[in-house]
């Protein structure tokens, strides 16, 4: 079959069928129609493509072995990493993160080829989009004779992940993923890079080495049994015991005095190998170092329980409506008028003349989360006067009752920082409670400064019902702060909860439905405006960390949406406090690579663009409140109420 819409056929005589109405497409690319295709001598395979491609079906003579070939050329991009797909046959993966442009560049003959068992009769093709559009030029299925139908496999969960700043492919097919901020480090060895690694065919697995981590986070999909393999190779001493090390999983020791020269020799492969149970969606790895610092090349995962998910669940905190301003797509949103001095402004308060970088709160003044079950014990939270309102306010233990029959688990605590803020989300009744300055009782129970409770997330827009809320703006931190489990997988996909500075006093932008902003000056934004990364930036140049590189790709798409005043320019994230009460590991000493200061160093500030106030905004949403002078809550220290 080609993509052309007609019978073909080519330079060779052989005939091609016209594009199938299965590809689930009507789009063509023709930037390549009269091009000189390189690395082939039949550039009219590879001229015409099918844009957006999802899958192709095509009935087969019999049950049996089938080759398929798919062919494709980069129309369009010059730069790895900007189109991207997986393509699966009769359910099973055959090639993953299919990146043309990275694996020969543009306009050059690509073709994937795999074979696969095929015993209903119909071929059954999926192409699964992660970076723009499938692109396809062609495919031509021919049947393998005599070759016996292979039983179907097992699907199992696996995660592979190596050092190196690319993917690997390795000789059977699989794709290691690029280092990530689930491998617990940006120090890298590449000492052994272009040389031989002994003990090994898969050379380029081991070739590079991250060092100095304190652990590994990598999330999976389901309660269940895990192998772990831990790839690595000393790039540096020659001597044992030079480099040891004992390898901890979900708290326990499962491997002492790891010595890889001792082991394996220098410049040597050497695998450890263990079972562990993971029981909470995320798989906790601890390198305690007796000698030198940890290194690894690269970590595989698999499950060994059978009936355990292939895919991972969400990532996100909450299941906001997607129409939300969280997952809407700013890429084509238009600037602001005062964008340029406005983020003038905002890069000089960022800076400080000192050549700071934005904050990461991920530390302190996050917020601490945590999702209830059936099980779950009620409370009602008492009100705690901080601020002296001296009166109860009205809908927390009337009306809608707030503060009343709020599932809390037991052994919950709040995030660290004077706001101690918690967040609560019941799946069976679809409600999210966020709470400031959250403590214990002396009874036992629980009392909060301020809060709220979001019905229906699911269809909601992100905000509390005014005044109510953890964060100034009325905006839910859970629906913009970075959650552990997108960090570890290095992709966000919502906007960012910000805090700024300055913030204008008067009005808001939808969809905050307040402000604390305190400033009558034009070149500062309001609060629920949101600011835009450049998307033509390849953020991989920019020499990010591995999480500033998931912040960066975030804000291109989804954006920062500006949600409170504090003492800097921030991000939030998710508390770690819950997981390291639980297993003695803060995931953020991992998933940062360093100190919190610096994880958004070299951040490109210089192309945020501001977005015009209210974008988004559904043209049958009610008229905003005005601003109230109804204390609410800051994700920051310095803010006052």
């Amino acid at each position: 079959m080609t993509a052309r819409w007609t019978p073909y056929t080519d330079s060779t005589g052989v005939k091609w069928d016209p594009r199938s109405s299965s590809l689930g497409t009507n789009r063509s690319t023709l930037l390549l129609q009269n091009a000189d295709i390189i690395g082939t001598e039949r550039d009219d395979l590879y001229q015409v493509g099918a844009i957006g491609v999802t899958g192709y079906r095509l009935a087969v003579p019999r049950p049996g072995t089938y080759q398929v070939r798919v062919l494709t050329a980069e129309p369009y991009w010059s730069a790895p990493g900007k189109r991207v797909f997986d393509i699966s046959a009769e359910n099973l993966p055959a090639a993953s993160d299919v990146d043309i442009f990275r694996s020969v560049g543009k306009g050059t003959a690509f073709d994937v080829s795999f074979l696969v068992g095929v015993a209903d009769g119909t071929l059954d093709l999926r192409f699964t989009a992660k970076a723009d559009l499938a692109v396809v030029t062609a495919i031509e299925v021919t049947e393998v004779k005599e070759a016996p139908v292979p039983p179907k496999k097992v699907q199992t969960f696996a995660s592979r992940m190596v050092a190196a700043s690319t993917d690997v492919v390795d000789s059977a097919g699989n794709t290691w993923r690029r280092r990530g901020p689930g491998f617990g480090s940006t120090r890298l060895n590449t000492n052994l890079v272009g040389k031989e690694v002994a003990n090994t065919e898969e050379d380029a697995l081991y070739r590079t080495s991250a060092f100095g981590m304190k652990g590994m986070l990598v999330p999976v999909s389901a309660a269940a049994d895990y192998r772990v393999r831990l790839l690595l190779a000393e790039g540096y001493w020659t001597e044992p015991g030079k480099r040891v090390f004992d390898v901890r999983a979900e708290g326990k020791t499962v491997a002492t005095g790891v010595d890889i020269v001792a082991a394996a020799g220098p410049r040597a492969a050497h695998d450890v190998v263990f079972d562990t149970p993971v029981t909470d969606g995320m798989l906790t790895l601890e390198f305690p170092a007796r000698a030198d610092l940890p290194m690894i090349a690269g970590i595989e995962v698999t499950s060994t329980d059978p009936t355990a998910a292939i895919d991972l669940p969400s990532a996100s905190l909450i299941p906001l409506s997607g129409s939300s301003v969280f997952h809407q797509d700013l890429t084509n949103a238009p600037r602001a008028e005062n964008s340029g001095a406005v983020m003038e402004r905002l890069r000089k308060n960022i800076d400080g003349g000192y050549g700071y970088s934005a904050g990461v709160n991920a530390y302190q003044y996050n917020s601490a989360f945590y999702t209830a079950t059936p099980t779950t014990p009620r409370h009602t939270v008492s009100f705690y006067d901080c601020q002296n309102k001296g009166w109860i306010p009205t809908s927390l233990y009337d009306g809608p009752r707030y503060f009343v029959d709020v599932p809390i688990p037991d052994g919950a605590v709040p995030a660290t920082g004077t706001d101690a803020q918690l967040g609560v989300y019941d799946p069976s009744t679809d409600q999210l409670w966020e709470f400031w300055v959250m403590r214990r009782t002396s009874t036992g129970g629980w009392e909060a400064c301020w809060g709220g409770r979001i019905d229906d997330v699911k269809s909601s827009h992100g905000a509390f019902p005014a005044p109510f809320g953890v964060s100034a703006s009325g905006l839910a931190m859970a629906g913009g702060v970075v959650s552990i489990q997108e960090a570890a997988r290095g992709q966000i996909d919502h906007a960012l909860y910000l805090t700024v500075t300055e913030a204008k006093a008067l009005g808001f932008s939808y969809p905050a439905n307040r402000t604390d902003g305190r400033t009558d000056a034009e070149d500062v934004p309001m609060e629920g405006q949101r600011l835009r990364l450049d998307p033509s930036i390849d953020v991989t140049t920019l020499g990010l960390t591995t999480f500033g590189q998931a912040v960066a790709r975030a804000a291109q798409k989804y954006g920062f949406i500006v949600s409170d005043i504090g003492g800097a320019v921030a991000i939030a994230t998710e508390s770690g406090r819950p997981d390291e009460r639980r297993t003695g590991l803060n995931p953020w000493d991992v998933l940062l690579g360093g100190p919190s200061y610096l994880a958004l160093a070299k951040f490109p500030w210089e192309r945020v663009e501001l977005i015009e106030a209210d974008h988004g905004k559904p043209e049958d949403a009610p008229s905003e409140p005005t601003p109230t002078t109804t204390p609410t809550a800051s994700a920051t220290p310095t803010a006052t109420r």
